[in-house]
């Protein structure tokens, strides 16, 4: 894991302290140390929600909610014996201690089996005022807004390192220093950042003629982004592989597959609407590709168990939790 102490939590701290520390890393967990740095638990946020559930106060200590013994495994574990492992154990991350049960890496099943790293580089642009979000932007640049706890540029970085792309540029000129400093060189996201910098707006288009004349951002297919676009077919895709991993490791995965299904389909839905909406009144015309698609979509609302269905079994799975 790149930075460590995002998760790391001391021991006697609150519930309430450890649901913000597994808010702000994303990680969905937290792991509890001693003084010296020694692994004593570990909080999943499952284990939170449950704990809550139990009548535990958000002020009681997380030694009430954690995991006492966690699995764990020694440094220099190879990734392929990690999955071995967190499939056996049915589980999705293993901290490595060291002999005196020092936490010093923290190994993820997600990222274990992430896509090989592409060549193909990507243009964020990232130096907008955001005078419309205004007085939300008049200290904070609208990239850094949080979403869930994290700023929106901080999510569509790691969804591109997710994919497979480590090579990002950034173009910047609203607030730029706030950026820079979050994200430095990138080391910490595990990605590689470059900075292009306009002395005013420019556009896209100006904006990507100044940025390309930066070595090594031509020489394979670009991807060119905005850092403030969060998308629902992104949303769905993720919701499909975290299924997906739920099914390999023998977890339960009944709720989670319906959640997916019943999304993925109502945003098909809308999105074949929106389609059909950009060529006006033509967009019904079987002349037109695009006609067909709203029809296809809305079958995927009655196959496969119909959305009714799946909202059925979504809070019959919620009612059990």
């Amino acid at each position: 894991m790149n930075n460590l102490n995002d998760v790391l939590v001391r021991e006697g701290a609150t519930l309430r302290e450890t649901l913000e520390c597994i808010t702000k890393s994303g990680k969905r967990l937290a792991l509890v140390v001693d003084d010296a740095g020694r692994l004593v638990g570990l909080a999943t946020d499952g284990d939170l929600r449950k704990a809550i559930l139990r009548g535990v106060s958000l002020e009681a200590p997380i030694e009430q909610a954690m995991n006492r013994t966690p699995v764990v495994a020694e440094p220099g574990l190879s990734p392929s014996a990690a999955l071995a492992l967190m499939r056996r154990r049915s589980i999705r991350q293993v901290p490595l201690v060291d002999a005196q049960r020092r936490v010093v890496d923290l190994l993820f099943f997600d990222e274990l089996v992430a896509l090989p790293s592409l060549p193909n580089a990507a243009v964020i642009m990232a130096g907008g005022e955001g005078k419309r979000l205004r007085p939300l932007t008049e200290s904070t640049p609208k990239p850094m807004l949080r979403v869930g706890g994290k700023p929106l540029l901080e999510i569509m970085i790691e969804r591109l390192r997710a994919a497979g792309i480590q090579k990002i540029l950034l173009v910047l000129h609203y607030k730029r220093h706030v950026i820079e400093e979050h994200f430095g060189d990138g080391e910490r996201f595990g990605v590689r950042i470059r900075y292009h910098y306009e002395d005013k707006p420019r556009g896209t288009a100006g904006s990507l003629h100044e940025a390309l004349n930066h070595p090594g951002f031509t020489d394979h297919p670009l991807l060119v982004v905005n850092a403030d676009i969060l998308t629902k077919c992104y949303a769905a895709e993720l919701m499909i592989r975290d299924a997906a991993k739920l099914i390999d490791l023998g977890q339960p995965f009944k709720g989670e597959t319906s959640m997916t299904k019943l999304f993925a389909t109502e945003m098909a839905v809308e999105a074949a609407t929106l389609a059909i909406q950009v060529h006006g009144g033509y967009g019904v015309f079987e002349e037109y590709d695009v006609s067909g698609l709203l029809g296809e979509a809305k079958v995927l609302t009655l196959v496969e168990g119909t959305s009714e269905i799946q909202r059925l079994v979504i809070a019959r799975d919620l009612l059990e939790f």
